[in-house]
């Protein structure tokens, strides 16, 4: 038995150190593909800039979520939504 014990808690112990270490490499992974792709521009901004910049991305975060489930739930849909004009129906 306590060979069972000690043989379970090896494996025990590697399957977690694979698991660490392959979420390490993933993200080595993800961060060079970034690093690759991505152009960071850093700029100075006060705190009140930034907390102003933070509020405006937040709101229109909100916006962009609210619109999207707005039309998730055909179900309860209680309106139509008219096609724009064409510059064409307008003559």
């Amino acid at each position: 038995m306590e060979s069972f014990i000690d043989e379970w808690m090896r494996n025990k112990k590697n399957n977690n150190e694979i698991e660490n270490r392959f979420q390490q490499l993933h993200q080595e992974k993800v961060l060079d593909l970034i690093r690759n792709k991505c152009t960071i521009k850093e700029i100075g901004v006060t705190f009140d800039e930034f907390n102003n910049i933070m509020k405006e991305r937040k709101r229109d975060t909100l916006s962009e979520n609210d619109s999207a489930s707005h039309h998730d739930d055909e179900e309860h849909h209680d309106h139509e939504h008219s096609e724009p004009e064409s510059e064409n129906d307008q003559e």
